[in-house]
């Protein structure tokens, strides 16, 4: 067959093939373009195949191509969100009680690390606020790996217990 053969059967089913695709699929316009994509599987399946009904062949790639188009409704309705049902993304400023709190901590923060001893002070802002490592705190202050570890423990211990009282 030919496609001009194919144009003449498609032309023949067209109305009963698209109220057949829309009784399945609510859209006209979908219905519609499944029944066109159903028109170039069909010319170019007849040029190299031989259909012995070409009616019920119609029917049945109609079907199929109904099912393909649900399928993929499906698929995109699963990632399809209602952004009302979307919690509201958090503000990053903070709110005046945060604020406050945060001054707060801050403040009991700077009390708790004036109380340290001088070279458990210096190890905590060494490691904590210029981010150096222990081998460079070692090579700045000539202390041991462990007494590094000792008073860094030392510090956050204390920072901690003040901070909680």
């Amino acid at each position: 067959m030919t496609k001009l053969i194919a144009a003449a059967l498609l032309d023949t089913h067209r109305e009963e093939l698209l109220r057949f695709i829309q009784r399945r699929i609510a859209c006209p316009e979908a219905a519609s373009d499944i029944l066109q994509d159903c028109y170039l599987r069909f010319a170019t399946y007849i040029e190299q195949n031989q259909v012995q009904n070409p009616r019920a062949f119609l029917y049945k790639m109609a079907a199929n191509q109904t099912i393909d188009h649900l399928r993929q409704q499906q698929r995109l309705a699963e990632y399809q969100t209602d952004f009302d049902d979307v919690p509201e993304l958090a503000d990053p400023a903070p709110t005046p009680e945060e604020a406050i709190s945060g001054r707060q901590r801050l403040d009991a923060l700077k009390q708790a690390m004036a109380s340290l001893p001088h070279k458990h002070r210096e190890i905590f802002l060494l490691r904590h606020i210029r981010h150096l490592s222990f081998a460079e705190i070692t090579e700045i202050t000539g202390l041991s790996y462990n007494t590094i570890f000792k008073y860094l423990n030392e510090a956050l211990l204390h920072c901690q217990k003040q901070m909680r009282d």
